[in-house]
Parts: structure tokens; C-alpha cells; sequence
């Protein structure tokens, strides 16, 4: 009898825990539902809202981006700049991204420096910097069109977000025309690299984005991750830089730079700018050599291949960075257009001025007051590979080309 009773309660028991299942995973389900259908409506709104601006943005602007269509770089500057007379100047053709950009490049700065040496020949600095560019982009954009510049020396300025192919999914309309707006776009190679998944929903998702720039949402979910690891472990744009397989392409694109200079009689150096967060106390605190470790890889690159190089790290502080943690501040381009300075004239990369000569300076314009360097060059137009007879001949100043490609967000 007793037997009975506890099988008949066991059996309610179960029957009660079952209903008490079924009745949660339906309140879940009928909470879960409409937020997922209500997400999946915002998403699809934002989505189309952002690519009718686009799309409407690009009918109506008269604006002419100053970047065109490359099948193999993607985008580059919309004029070829060919080459010009040296006038007895020795040529340095500086090579980098947005951190050689526009206004207060370091790249007149540093040339200036150069110059106010009497025992150097005299220098010309051309800035080849385009922003968005990746170490990859840069060796493409010499092999076309940095080359026929026929530079003395080369310096390419890195920054631990280049190890990417693309970092920017810049694309082109029907009409092989760039579309603005797409700018901002992070390539699928690049959002991959990052092996949380909560990370690449949140750069991927439009409605987390309006969060984050409304709500301030992605700061604090940054932060929770930030607490166990690194803010740039979890970055598209840079976290490959704390990998090892990517450094075995700058590599092999290094090497292809020292060859290009045995063939065509220039030689190589190399400046890093570190990211603001390596400069983070508890970071260094926790663990300086994983902190510090793209710095390391591309030293052994540059030691191997015999490429002077320079690490400012030691020179920059917090401050010496914008809000972005990547540009640096007027005060931040003075140290390290001094720090390059001094690397290429240490270096000895610039050859002794003849006793007695009276060297040309670069042509600079009367109106000029912002120590930039006017270069003759002539225009050619996109896809042309060699001026016309009669292609006109401008003069553009060193920081005319926009520090940004057009980009209406």
C-alpha cells in the first residue's frame, strides 16, 4: 500500500515539474519571439535606411571624391603624380596611411628638419600616404606608381593595423565608380580575424551600432571583455598584429620592398607608431611582452633584411594621441617627424652636401605658411601610364590631398 502511494506521488510529481517546464519555455518563448522579430525588423530598417542614404547621397552630391577605382589597390589618389626634376635634391619618398595625413603631415615637418642640416644634400619629401592603407597596399602602390618618382630612399611608416590585405570594403558601383559611403566598411577578412563571435555580431549588427553610438552600449560590453584580456584582441583593425601567422606576409611584402630597392637604387627604412592602449599601465603591468610583441616581430623583419628602423614607442605618451588611440596630435607629429629625422641622419640614408655647393631648396609657395612642399608634377589622367605632350603641369602642395576619402557618416 505504501509502495502504491509513493509511485502515485512520484508520478504527480513528475507530471507537475513537466507542466511547470512546458509553461516557462512558453512564457520564454512568447518574450523571445516578438524580440527577435522586433530586432530582426529594426535591422532590416537600419539597413535599408542606411543604403537609401547612400544611395541618395551619391545621386545628388556634386562632391568629387579625390580616390578612384584600382582593380589591384582597390582605390588610390585620383592623379598619378609623374615624375619631376630633382633639381640636384635627393629624393625620399615616404609611404605610409592616414598617419602621414592632412593638415600638419610629419613628412614636411621632417623634411625640414633634414634641411636645416647644411651638411646634407638638399632633401625633398614626397608623402605617399593614403589613408586606409595596408602595408600590402603600400608595396602594390610603390610597384606601380611610387617607382616611377625614382626615389634615393624610401621610408614606410607603420602602424600595427596594416597587416590586413584590405582593411577597408571600399566598393564600386555598376559604373566602376567608388561608392561613398563605404569608407568605413571593415573587410570580411578582417572581421573574421577576431575569434570572439559577440564582437563580430556587434560590428556587423546596424542596431547595436545606433546603440553604441546612442547608448554608449559597445563601451561597456568592450569594458567586460577588456577586464580579462586586451581592447585590441578584440579589434578588427588590429588585433592580427598580436598574431604570428599575418607577420609572415609582412615579411615576404618587406622583402619585396629590399629587392625593389637593389633593382632601382634606393635604399629601405622603417618607422613603427605604436597604438595608444600599449601604452596602458595595467596592461604593461599584466604582461609587457605580449603588450609589446608586434614591435618585436617586425624589429627581426627589418633586422634581417638590414633596414634601418625606428620604434617611437619610448618617445610618445597618452596625450600625444587623438580621441581615436591611432592619429597622433600636432605635438605627436613633431616627436616622431624629429625621431625619423634623426634615424635617416644617423643612418647616414642622405649623402654629405658638397663643400660649397649652394643646393637648391624645395620650391615652396609665397602664400605657403604651412611648411609643406610644393612638387611639379604633371597630371595624367585615371588609367593613363605616361603624360601626354601637352599634360599640364601643377604644382600641388604636399598636404592637398585630403586626409580622408569622402565619407558622408
Amino acid at each position: 500500500m505504501m509502495v502504491s502511494v509513493r509511485r502515485q506521488f512520484t508520478l504527480r510529481s513528475g507530471k507537475n515539474a513537466l507542466r511547470l517546464i512546458r509553461t516557462i519555455l512558453i512564457n520564454i518563448t512568447f518574450i523571445v519571439i516578438p524580440l527577435v522579430l522586433v530586432w530582426g525588423i529594426a535591422e532590416g530598417r537600419l539597413h535599408f535606411v542606411n543604403a537609401r542614404r547612400i544611395r541618395t547621397e551619391r545621386a545628388r552630391s556634386t562632391y568629387k571624391s579625390p580616390y578612384v577605382f584600382d582593380h589591384d589597390l582597390v582605390y588610390r589618389p585620383r592623379y598619378d603624380l609623374v615624375d619631376a626634376p630633382k633639381n640636384g635634391r635627393f629624393r625620399v619618398l615616404v609611404m605610409g596611411d592616414s598617419l602621414l595625413g592632412r593638415p600638419n603631415s610629419l613628412v614636411p615637418a621632417a623634411e625640414a628638419v633634414l634641411n636645416s642640416h647644411k651638411d646634407l644634400q638638399s632633401t625633398e619629401l614626397i608623402n605617399a600616404g593614403v589613408p586606409g592603407y595596408t602595408n600590402y597596399q603600400e608595396l602594390i602602390f610603390l610597384k606601380k606608381y611610387g617607382i616611377q618618382l625614382r626615389p634615393d630612399l624610401v621610408g614606410i611608416v607603420f602602424c600595427l593595423n596594416d597587416l590586413h590585405r584590405f582593411l577597408h570594403n571600399m566598393r564600386v558601383d555598376e559604373n566602376g565608380k567608388l561608392i561613398p559611403g563605404t569608407f568605413g566598411d571593415i573587410t570580411p577578412e578582417a572581421m573574421n580575424s577576431v575569434g570572439s563571435w559577440p564582437v563580430r555580431l556587434a560590428r556587423m549588427s546596424r542596431v547595436l551600432m545606433w546603440m553604441d553610438e546612442h547608448l554608449k552600449v559597445g563601451a561597456r560590453i568592450a569594458q567586460r571583455y577588456q577586464n580579462d584580456g586586451y581592447s585590441f584582441d578584440y579589434r578588427p583593425d588590429f588585433n592580427t598584429a598580436w598574431q604570428d601567422s599575418p607577420w609572415q606576409a609582412i615579411d615576404s611584402q618587406m622583402q619585396q620592398v629590399a629587392r625593389l630597392g637593389q633593382l632601382h637604387g634606393f635604399r629601405v627604412f622603417v618607422v613603427v607608431v605604436p597604438f595608444a592602449e600599449q601604452l596602458r599601465k595595467d596592461y604593461l603591468a599584466r604582461n609587457r611582452e605580449y603588450v609589446m610583441k608586434p614591435q618585436r616581430k617586425l624589429k627581426k623583419i627589418a633586422e634581417r633584411l638590414h633596414l634601418p628602423y625606428l620604434d617611437v614607442y619610448p618617445d610618445l605618451v597618452p596625450a600625444d594621441f587623438d580621441a581615436d588611440l591611432i592619429h597622433l596630435t600636432p605635438h605627436g607629429k613633431a616627436i616622431v617627424a624629429g625621431r625619423m629625422a634623426d634615424l635617416v641622419r644617423e643612418e647616414e640614408l642622405i649623402p654629405k652636401a658638397p663643400e660649397n655647393a649652394q643646393m637648391e631648396r624645395p620650391l615652396r609657395g609665397a602664400e605657403d605658411t604651412s611648411g609643406s612642399v610644393w612638387i611639379s608634377v604633371k597630371v595624367v589622367p585615371s588609367g593613363a601610364r605616361s603624360p601626354e605632350p601637352e599634360a599640364p603641369v601643377r604644382h600641388l602642395r604636399s598636404d592637398s590631398i585630403p586626409s580622408r576619402c569622402y565619407n558622408p557618416m
